[in-house]
């Protein structure tokens, strides 16, 4: 059988599931989730020449593809939702963009149907907790030209948040480490080590505590709030999160 990985680029995102559609492929979440498979690779063929095989054999594709604000909006969601951290978005990515090739985008951004309501959703868990993970981030320099930070996320967004982070500082690399991998630079590659000093608390963290323990008033605490905005899921390695937690003893 031949799959192909769903890739995260949105471009190539529409152009496998076209190729999907044309050629009996399977989409799948990666390559090694089918050990036995034959790998199918997206830069061996031309998206123009696709796009007409697939123009040829299924009709014509929707006007709203030919709307720059429209198709920026799919892309954007193809973007998110293949990041999400459930195996279900390679089957729903899969059948909102075929339905949105004849229907089109509005249909998708509409929710017409349930998988469009739950593509939509899968985009935005994935947005929401790249943003999370930036405001929770501490960066912190590993050497003159490296700025390393931590996080624990099961979401596939390590790659998205270094692009921020080169962006906030030019002429650094940026280091993450993730779930006991490390992502380096621009194009989060992922590295075996990245050589990081020892140090103990950061004065950041240490800053926060004080601010906190000179803020923060018993008979105010809200916790449903609390866990709103940091959900406990990020308490054990956030400082933030276990300095909060101790109030709940």
């Amino acid at each position: 059988m031949n799959i192909i990985a769903l890739p995260k680029d949105p471009d190539d995102c529409l152009h496998a599931v076209m190729l999907a559609r044309l050629d009996g492929i399977e989409l799948w979440d990666s390559i090694s989730s089918l050990s036995l498979a034959a790998p199918v690779h997206i830069a061996d063929f031309a998206i123009r020449e696709t796009a007409c095989r697939y123009k040829d054999r299924f009709g014509d594709f929707h006007d709203s593809y030919r709307n720059a604000k429209k198709k920026n909006m799919m892309r954007r969601h193809l973007f998110w939702a293949s990041r999400h951290q459930k195996n279900e978005r390679v089957s729903i990515i899969n059948d909102v963009v075929i339905r949105s090739f004849s229907q089109g985008i509005d249909a998708v951004l509409q929710k017409a149907d349930a998988a469009d309501a739950r593509f939509l959703e899968l985009s935005n868990q994935s947005m929401r907790e790249w943003h999370r993970m930036l405001g929770f981030i501490r960066l912190a320099p590993a050497n003159a030209n490296v700025l390393y930070g931590r996080i624990q996320t099961s979401f596939d967004i390590t790659d998205a948040l270094i692009s921020f982070f080169k962006r906030r500082h030019p002429g650094k690399n940026i280091a993450i480490e993730n779930n006991g991998h490390i992502y380096f630079s621009g194009d989060a590659e992922k590295i075996d080590s990245v050589e990081i000093k020892a140090r103990g608390r950061d004065s950041l963290a240490e800053l926060f505590d004080r601010y906190y323990d000179t803020q923060y008033i018993p008979e105010r605490k809200n916790m449903r709030l609390l866990t709103h905005f940091i959900p406990k899921r990020y308490w054990s390695w956030i400082d933030d999160g276990k300095k909060l937690a101790s109030h709940l003893r």
